[in-house]
């Protein structure tokens, strides 16, 4: 399908996010964001280099990005000036961070030191930090009452928040030497929960949820890069620039 609006960014789009009626991408140096409803638009400065994830604190009206130069940026929306303003930084990753995910009141991060923190919005503050992976976490993903992690390392794993610690509940090793990229969750035909993963030997794989057994594989003649999940179907993303769409049947 052809899109309904083509916005030209004229710079390499590393994170998009819709939220609120507004569309957030990051590119190096910026968050470019786009009022939906009037489409005026506007820069926000603050990060070195590329941004890598934007996710939205929706009960405080903020958003959080996070990038290559390791920090985490709050930004919140000014009803006078009508424009997000930063309001705070939260700093400790050694690596650029590659994933973002608000659960309640915490910010769970992931980044290319291999570590995952976790952070208490209230007080802005690391409550803790856990080496999660041998590589770089490229993705997380919250699921029921879990979080689950993927890295290049060739393992998905499964924690579990207890305060004040994240508990390991289960590994899932890749075949050897395959790493993954990122993941999402989806909903199969039969509305049975699948994890569906990116991989670096390019192709997609599946495995049912809870008990991570194999549903299978797609091979693709492309490098995936990432994938999400839609109603009834879920999309990956190609180096080669294209966006294909599968649907479960």
């Amino acid at each position: 399908d052809s899109p309904d609006e083509k916005k030209k960014i004229g710079d390499d789009v590393g994170s998009v996010l819709v939220a609120s009626g507004w569309l957030f991408v990051g590119i190096p140096g910026r968050l470019r964001c786009w009022n939906m409803s009037d489409n005026s638009q506007f820069d926000l400065s603050g990060h070195q280099g590329q941004i890598h994830s934007i996710v939205p604190y929706t009960e405080q009206g903020m958003i959080f990005s996070g990038g290559m130069d390791c920090a985490i940026l709050a930004w919140k929306y000014n009803q006078q000036t009508t424009r997000f303003e930063q309001v705070g930084a939260m700093h400790g990753h050694s690596g650029a961070i590659l994933q973002l995910e608000v659960v309640g009141n915490l910010l769970f991060s992931a980044s290319m030191d291999g570590t995952i923190r976790v952070w208490d919005l209230n007080s802005a503050q690391c409550v803790h930090t856990c080496q999660a992976h041998n590589q770089a976490v490229m993705g997380l993903l919250v699921w029921e009452s879990h979080l689950l992690s993927c890295s290049l390392d060739g393992t998905i794993k499964v924690w579990t928040w207890n305060a004040p610690n994240l508990d390991l509940t289960y590994t899932h090793n890749l075949d050897h030497s395959v790493g993954v990229l990122g993941m999402c969750g989806s909903l199969n035909a039969k509305q049975q929960p699948v994890l569906v993963s990116a991989c670096n030997d390019n192709a997609i794989r599946f495995f049912e949820l809870p008990s991570f057994n194999k549903l299978g594989a797609l091979k693709q003649r492309k490098d995936v890069r990432c994938v999400d999940s839609g109603p009834g179907m879920f999309f990956a993303g190609h180096s080669d620039g294209t966006v294909r769409v599968w649907k479960w049947v």
